[in-house]
């Protein structure tokens, strides 16, 4: 709820600021691409078991959902990651980097 109507309601799209780095924001934005809220909540909250300081700002239910609502059914984002990136960040971001050097055959 945005003032006095509901978010998707708006004439124009609305941004949220959030207190993460641009690549969590990005990792968010993965978790949630394409899948149902439940089902990005769920992923998130596989991925952080026992690293809750990795994101802490995100890294409870209330905080993911509030995220949620800011990616598109498309995987379109408008979260902005406008802070330094986490010092626990590193514990779910260098997964993504193994990942896709695993990808790339190195």
């Amino acid at each position: 709820m945005h003032g006095r109507q509901p978010m998707g309601n708006m004439k124009r799209p609305v941004f949220h600021a959030a207190e993460i780095g641009p690549f969590a924001a990005k990792w968010l934005q993965q978790q949630f691409a394409k899948k149902p809220m439940d089902e990005g909540l769920r992923s998130i909250a596989a991925a952080m078991k026992g690293k809750g300081l990795a994101m802490p700002f995100t890294s409870n239910v209330e905080d993911s959902m509030l995220a949620a609502d800011f990616f598109d059914k498309g995987g379109k984002s408008r979260l902005w990651g406008i802070d330094q990136e986490f010092m626990g960040a590193p514990m779910i971001l260098l997964d993504g980097l193994a990942g896709r050097i695993e990808q790339a055959g190195l």
